[in-house]
């Protein structure tokens, strides 16, 4: 009926939400540039992985950049 449809599911993984995610055809996971959000995004793709979902249909969405949680590259030695 609808050539689109956005679901957006809670943070907690449940038997709904999984179902919603298997049956989708593109599945964007959305996080933040910040340690914690990376550490959580990074299991959320073990999971995936472990149900099943291909990875040519999960996309990494960044949102929210805040200059005080970037990521800073170290200086190499010499540099």
């Amino acid at each position: 009926m609808f050539d689109y449809i956005v679901i957006d599911t809670p943070h907690q993984f449940d038997e709904r939400t999984l179902t919603a995610l298997e049956m989708s055809d593109i599945v964007l996971l959305v996080s933040l540039l910040n340690l914690p959000s990376l550490k959580n995004t990074q299991k959320c793709l073990e999971l995936f992985g472990r149900v099943g979902l291909r990875d040519e249909r999960v996309r990494l969405l960044l949102s929210r950049y805040l200059p005080n949680d970037e990521i800073r590259r170290r200086a190499s030695r010499g540099s």
